[in-house]
């Protein structure tokens, strides 16, 4: 779990599409139905909206998207 945050911090800052070679080495290469662009595209569109989600997950985790209501006091 703390790996899986600190890659997660780590890479929260950077755009999806310039790690894509690094991460998907194998993104730049065709496929039987796509073009080298065209799966390039489809692969940093896949690794763009995981980003995406593992912050949201994050947020999740870690109680920051919204109030915790663990106070045993009335707050408003």
């Amino acid at each position: 779990m703390a790996a899986l945050a600190l890659a997660a911090l780590s890479a929260a800052g950077c755009h999806a599409r310039s790690s894509v070679p690094f991460l998907y080495p194998h993104a730049t290469k065709p496929t039987r139905t796509l073009a080298p662009h065209e799966h390039y595209q489809q692969v940093s569109d896949v690794a763009e909206q995981d980003e995406l989600l593992l912050i949201d997950d994050l947020d999740l985790v870690f109680l920051t998207d919204r109030p915790t209501r663990l106070s045993k006091w009335r707050t408003r």
